[in-house]
């Protein structure tokens, strides 16, 4: 864990980035840092005062892609510094900020940042929850697809259905829940393999990764990078990264207030919603619908409206089984 504060002087603040990039080099394992960078990345981490050029941002920027770090999710007000310039000109930025590696990201995949609000400085305090597991009820089971690839599947349900584990009078739900475990635990290990065994799993653990690889490639949506490098760590981070970025944690209600309890949000969300999509019964449809293309015809309805015919049927069924 480090913690940085980038140099006031714009001439010696590049010395701070060449000490951290090097720094870089000679450690491995999670890497966070956390402080008053002094820097922004943009022209949207500042608010008031006159515009930098853009090549002011580069050597910040590359500092932080050279030391691998990624940004977290955060609430509260990003710009966390406020001062006075010329002409008492208020303006803000966002020289405070947390990043971690991937194998931060990786070891504590659900850390996340908090702004909090201006106290007895310019400077906003910023905390930082350092989380494993997230805050929040149990996800729902999905379905993967890629197992249907696998040749055991059918006899890990099976096994997962008449589980020793269940009751006499299991429910239909607990043999449900049994199957659904025995699918995310997956097949099981041998230790009487022969060697041939163990080279066939070897291959089969390479074409897991590749896939592995271009699944965690298209879900960060990250298309630069060539077949075969073997990346799937940073993918893998990249990804937690957008999906916790884009993870709603607090709204404003019709009052103006805050809320960040999961009902809260449901409510607001869902009343947002329906207040676009709900009629209101409007007046004169009949002038709206006027402006809008007739494509289908009387006829045309007609026969997409009738019953279907037997002779209808049997076409689609041979033509189906025909193929």
């Amino acid at each position: 864990m480090t913690f940085v504060y980038g140099d006031p002087v714009l001439e010696r603040r590049d010395q701070v980035w060449e000490r951290l990039t090097h720094f870089s080099t000679t450690r491995n394992g999670p890497w966070f840092m956390i402080e008053d960078f002094n820097e922004i990345k943009g022209h949207n981490e500042k608010d008031g005062g006159r515009q930098h050029p853009d090549s002011s941002f580069l050597p910040f920027k590359q500092m932080v892609t050279d030391c691998g770090m990624l940004e977290f999710p955060f609430t509260g007000d990003m710009l966390s510094w406020v001062g006075k310039r010329a002409g008492h000109v208020t303006v803000r930025c966002r020289l405070d900020r947390a990043v971690g590696n991937a194998d931060w990201h990786e070891k504590f995949p659900h850390s996340n940042v908090k702004y909090m609000r201006l106290w007895g400085s310019y400077h906003r305090p910023i905390l930082a929850d350092i989380l494993r597991k997230p805050i929040r009820r149990s996800k729902k089971f999905k379905f993967d697809r890629r197992w249907l690839d696998n040749e055991e599947l059918r006899q890990v349900i099976l096994e997962g259905w008449k589980s020793p584990d269940l009751p006499l009078n299991a429910t239909m739900m607990e043999h449900i829940s049994s199957c659904r475990k025995a699918l995310i635990e997956g097949l099981y290990a041998d230790d009487n393999a022969t060697t041939e065994e163990i080279a066939a799993a070897l291959k089969e653990l390479s074409d897991a990764l590749k896939a592995e690889e271009m699944f965690w490639k298209q879900k960060s949506r990250v298309f630069w990078l060539r077949e075969g490098d073997k990346n799937t760590k940073y993918f893998h981070a990249l990804t937690k990264q957008r999906k916790a970025q884009n993870k709603i944690t607090q709204l404003l209600d019709a009052d103006g207030n805050i809320v960040e309890d999961e009902e809260g949000l449901v409510a607001i969300a869902t009343s947002y919603f329906r207040q676009i999509f709900e009629s209101y019964i409007p007046e004169d449809i009949e002038e709206a619908l006027s402006a809008v293309l007739t494509m289908i015809t009387g006829s045309m309805n007609d026969s997409l409206t009738a019953p279907v015919s037997e002779w209808e049927v049997k076409l689609a069924l041979f033509v189906k089984w025909s193929k």
